[in-house]
């Protein structure tokens, strides 16, 4: 199995600092917040996560001055959630979580339509299921787990369906219910087939 924070830096790397998909901002705080996320995401990858954080929560703040409904606010927050789960920051990483999904919400009805809000929306939903499960709040943790598995196999979001169901089968095993997990896996694979091709590995 990859390490925690391995996989934390494949999923940031999946979001370029300067082709998030975002629409044009004001220019200096668009510029500002793209060099504090890069920055960002360059600390984190060189273990240096309280700079890293630092970067990110500049960056947010540069977007909330673009517009609070500026779609680069939770997919911002996202990433600094998934730097304080990689400092074992767990409380932080919820609250940061939660912070995305609530920002997220206003940006309805827009969101609705939009495959790069719904994968933030389903990553935010993951990752606050796999922080409150270290919190040791694990029925909290599988009612996270199952609604972002619902809305990923609702908007045929492969990545984010195959991420999700080896969290929650991980989630599953950890807690003694092997079966569960085999049947997790079981229901997702022919809803993962119809949308991309690739396995649920054991060892992703």
């Amino acid at each position: 199995m990859k390490p925690l924070r391995t996989i934390l830096i494949l999923a940031l790397a999946l979001l370029p600092a300067t082709t998030c998909g975002c629409a044009p901002g004001s220019g200096e705080l668009a510029d500002k917040w793209d060099r504090a996320r890069l920055a960002g995401f360059n600390e984190f990858r060189n273990n240096q996560f309280d700079q890293a954080i630092a970067h990110y929560r500049e960056a947010i703040e540069a977007a909330q001055a673009i517009g609070p409904k500026d779609r680069r606010v939770p997919l911002t927050s996202n990433e600094l959630a998934r730097v304080f789960l990689a400092k074992s920051d767990f409380q932080s990483a919820a609250d940061a979580y939660k912070d995305a999904l609530t920002e997220l919400s206003q940006l309805k009805p827009d969101f609705g339509h939009d495959p790069e809000l719904l994968a933030a929306n389903c990553q935010a939903l993951d990752g606050l299921a796999n922080s409150l499960n270290k919190l040791g709040q694990t029925s909290d943790a599988e009612h996270y787990y199952q609604d972002a598995l619902a809305q990923a196999k609702a908007n045929k979001l492969g990545q984010q369906l195959r991420t999700i169901t080896f969290d929650y089968r991980s989630f599953l095993r950890q807690h003694g219910e092997n079966a569960r997990a085999d049947t997790i896996t079981e229901q997702t694979e022919s809803e993962r087939t119809k949308v991309e091709p690739l396995p649920i590995s054991e060892d992703n």
